[in-house]
């Protein structure tokens, strides 16, 4: 008669060891007989029930559990129908479990002879899930299958093997007409610290058998425990899982929930399994302000809801992210951190009692004009993440002019020239204040050329005073006899207030073009480093050639172009507006600066695609037929003539034997009258 749950008793071994140190070990437990007659093991009933587990003991990985397999190693199948199981494996660590079907063992060593049961292969196990699929049992019988659980620990951002346990289970296989039960999909999910995560599960059963509904997994096995009261009655069948997790269950890896429909057939009952994750996250950090100082931003936030610092998980700081933009971002579901999409960047961490962050740009001030959004997430001891905090936004005071405009108007070695815009501050209590920065007021122009100048390479080309600030104005200035052909020039404007500097404008350097000659086309590449941000180029060409009439023939908002169909030969010039913009709404907008005037003549110093080709010697006529593809037919367009060459040693000069400018030839036939090995290479023009 067919084993079953009703006549199966279970047996508990325990036993205690201590081991001598850091190691790999394996525990085992053998214990005779398997059943006779299992289908898939040789001479079963001579063949002992073997489990193994390996335990690794490493001290900086911390203490570890095996994981606990909640759901019994024995379940009913029938032939023609497909059989489910999972173990129901949970880990108190949370850490990371993967399963593979594997041979069953005895003595210690895999079963000779075994193998898989009919129709079921290694790929039959979800290694993530565990949840073991076997469609279909084609005949009567027992079987035996082993299941192997590796156990993972992630550790300062690296994932550690520390363990494994073998599951042997036996599948009973039997005919009937009972159909297994069915669970409704159930999607993973997430869920708050401190707020409560509610579904209903519901299943049916095709003959409409009582089905019974319970549930297993890591949720139940912590506190606060999940809820699932086990549920029995006529299909469909719905139970309700409920659960309230608290900080100390926030963790990277979500728990797992195995839920099981047994449909209660007097005499083959069948089961189905449902298995979902479940991952709790910290709340978002609240209370974010952002307050300008200078030419830094300082960041204060509220302690978060999940703050431990003790503990299996605790809170070990906070990321600090900007975006120079005002831009707000609301996370999906189980979307934890801030995203690099987004378009944020990770500007720093603080400790977990560390509640504040100035954000002065590594150093280096912050601009003025722009409008900065940021956000704060904690991280926790096992890298997992609270979601995003909403989003502030803030901008440095506009106590000091800002600069909009660095744009090249003559292009020369010597006489070239480079207009400069700025605006005035802003005059008012939050801004620059009259009463506290009394007049006179006086802007001096400097500059140095090329690009991130050191301080000290600064010289004053330009200044302008006002007696009041209602006289104080947009100001410009053209910076004439300058080399503007071969450099680029970067500017800032300091501003004084009753003699004394209040503060200077970010530094803003004009457009560099710079272009590289090749076949019939001509690349192009610029550079600029300013405090607003350019997303469009515009490329302008002179039409006709020396005609100094520049047309716009196409725009990218990359920094880079290349114009092709060109003359070899020809001179070509060009040169870039940039499109941009500060941030700040408040601003002029939008920005076009011009480079300076580039010149080019494309010219073809790309050589042509080594050709392939083959020699056959033919000893009886004494005769090399050398033979190659035309590479203008698959990799080039311009090769002209071919030339062969060649040597009787493969150290030796190799010499010209044959050249020809017919393209359409690919064969050449070379009488030689000599014994021995030769070499010859072919050369394209």
């Amino acid at each position: 008669m067919l084993s079953s749950p009703a006549n199966t008793k279970v047996n508990i071994y325990e036993t205690t060891h201590t081991y001598g140190g850091s190691g790999s070990y394996i525990i085992t437990v053998e214990d005779p007989n398997r059943n006779q007659g299992i289908c898939n093991i040789p001479n079963s009933v001579n063949a002992s029930f073997f489990l193994r587990t390996e335990l690794k003991i490493n001290p900086f990985l911390g203490t570890n559990s095996s994981p606990i397999l909640l759901n019994p190693p024995l379940d009913m199948a029938c032939v023609g129908e497909c059989f489910e199981h999972n173990p129901g494996a949970y880990d108190a660590e949370g850490d990371s479990l993967s399963y593979e079907l594997t041979t069953c063992y005895v003595g210690g060593a895999p079963i000779f002879g075994y193998t898989l049961p009919p129709n079921m292969g290694l790929g039959s196990i979800d290694a993530r899930t565990g949840d073991l699929v076997w469609c279909t049992p084609p005949q009567i019988c027992q079987y035996n299958v082993a299941i192997l659980i590796k156990e993972y620990r992630l550790f300062q951002g690296v994932r550690y093997y520390i363990g494994s346990i073998l599951r042997d289970m036996q599948i009973d296989v039997a005919s009937c007409s009972n159909n297994a039960p069915q669970i409704n999909a159930i999607n993973d999910t997430c869920v708050v610290a401190g707020t409560n995560l509610t579904f209903g599960v519901t299943a049916s059963d095709p003959q409409n058998n009582v089905i019974t509904l319970t549930a297993t997994g890591g949720p139940f096995q912590s506190a606060p425990a999940a809820s699932f009261p086990t549920v029995s009655g006529v299909s469909p069948l719905t139970g309700t899982f409920s659960w309230t997790p608290n900080c100390t269950q926030v963790k990277l890896l979500p728990y797992q929930v195995t839920f099981k429909a047994d449909d209660n057939h007097p005499t083959t009952p069948l089961v189905n399994f449902e298995s979902v994750f479940i991952r709790v996250i910290a709340p978002a950090p609240t209370g974010l302000t952002a307050t300008p100082n200078g030419a830094s931003i300082i960041l204060n936030w509220n302690s978060p809801f999940c703050n431990a610092i003790t503990g299996s998980n605790p809170l070990k700081g906070f990321y600090v992210y900007r975006k120079n933009t005002c831009d707000p971002w609301t996370h999906s579901e189980c979307e934890t951190g801030v995203p690099s999409y987004t378009g944020y960047t990770l500007i720093g961490t603080t400790t977990a009692t560390t509640l504040t962050f100035t954000d002065n740009n590594n150093g280096q001030g912050l601009i003025h004009g722009v409008n900065y959004s940021y956000m704060v997430v904690a991280y926790y001891n096992d890298a997992s993440q609270s979601y995003a905090s909403a989003n502030v936004c803030v901008q440095l005071v506009q106590d000091v002019p800002i600069i909009t405009n660095v744009s090249v108007v003559t292009t020369n070695s010597s006489s070239g020239s480079i207009w400069t815009h700025w605006v005035k501050p802003i005059g008012n209590a939050t801004n620059l204040d009259t009463i506290v920065n009394p007049p006179p007021y006086e802007y001096r122009l400097l500059v140095a050329p090329g690009f991130n100048p050191a301080q000290t390479a600064f010289s004053q080309i330009a200044s302008y005073s006002y007696p009041s600030y209602a006289q104080l104005t947009d100001t410009g200035f053209v910076h004439t006899n300058i080399n503007t052909e071969s450099s680029a020039w970067t500017y800032r404007v300091d501003f004084y207030s009753n003699g004394l500097l209040k503060g200077s404008t970010h530094t803003a350097s004009s457009v560099f073009l710079s272009s590289t000659p090749a076949g019939n086309q001509v690349n192009l590449a610029w550079q600029e480093i300013v405090p607003w941000t350019n997303y469009q180029f515009f490329i302008y060409k002179e039409i006709p050639s020396g005609s100094n009439t520049f047309v716009l023939i196409d725009s990218t908002v990359n920094r880079t172009y290349t114009d092709t169909g060109l003359v070899n030969g020809l001179n070509y010039c060009y040169k870039i507006v940039t499109k941009g913009e500060y941030s700040d709404p408040a601003l002029p907008r939008p920005l076009y600066n011009a480079s300076q005037i580039k010149c080019e003549v494309p010219i073809d110093i790309v050589p042509p695609c080594q050709p392939t080709f083959a020699v056959n010697s033919d000893c009886e006529n004494v005769v090399n037929t050398i033979s190659w593809v035309n590479p203008n037919t698959y990799c080039s367009t311009d090769a002209v003539q071919y030339n062969v060459y060649f040597s009787p040693t493969s150290d030796g000069i190799p010499q010209l034997i044959y050249t020809s400018t017919d393209m359409s030839i690919t064969t050449y036939f070379h009488n030689y009258s000599f014994e021995g090995s030769f070499c010859c290479r072919i050369a394209m023009l």
